[in-house]
């Protein structure tokens, strides 16, 4: 099963296989499903590279291939906030495309917990991952497109909360920089001439 997500068990960081020491001794990484020994593997056709378990030891664990598509994509944008949050790693960049081009922002969130499948209160939807501050309110919501986009009904559910909706397959290709395909009550105009771009939400 090709992995594309690990623990450092030397930071105790999540971290996405590119970022891994080809090479490295057993007992360096474990993988995030089953929490057992990884390694990582080059493909030298496409030069990438990936975690794999060691002989047998695989039996049982979900989070290779048999993870579909929107699955490994929450976990990917999950992890990245995470590290972000807990461990002081970079943000994930916000690309945005506008009428005057495409735009990069560096998110300030004011978040402290991660959340997977969070409720909204007095709603039926809820978001695929979910950012919370320290009294557990929700700081922005994002969801992770991989068959149906964000519909007018899920609009409703989010109108009182910044939200962000990115495609599965932009995520698991890089999710470093988030492509957001929709989003709400985010402010329209993010460039401002001769600044750095900083989004902030609080």
């Amino acid at each position: 099963m090709n992995i594309p997500y690990a623990i450092d068990m030397e930071t105790q960081v999540t971290i996405k296989a590119d970022r891994a020491a080809v090479g490295a001794g057993k007992g360096r990484y474990l993988c995030g499903g089953c929490e057992r020994h990884v390694h990582v593997v080059q493909k030298s056709k496409y030069n990438r590279v990936h975690f794999k378990h060691y002989p047998n030891e695989a039996i049982g664990c979900n989070y290779g291939k048999s993870q579909d598509l929107h699955t490994k994509a929450k976990e990917c944008v999950a992890d990245v906030f995470e590290n972000a949050l807990k461990h002081c790693e970079p943000m994930p960049l916000m690309q945005f495309e506008t009428s005057s081009g495409v735009i990069l922002m560096c998110p300030f969130i004011a978040g402290q917990v991660v959340k997977r499948e969070f409720h909204l209160k007095g709603a039926k939807r809820r978001p695929d991952v979910a950012i919370l501050d320290g009294g557990g309110n929700l700081v922005l919501a994002i969801e992770i497109k991989y068959k149906n986009g964000v519909n007018k009904t899920k609009m409703k559910d989010f109108a009182n909360c910044f939200w962000i909706e990115v495609d599965a397959t932009d995520v698991i290709e890089d999710c470093n920089v988030l492509k957001i395909k929709t989003h709400g009550n985010l402010p329209h105009k993010f460039n401002v001439p001769g600044q750095q771009n900083v989004l902030f939400l609080t």
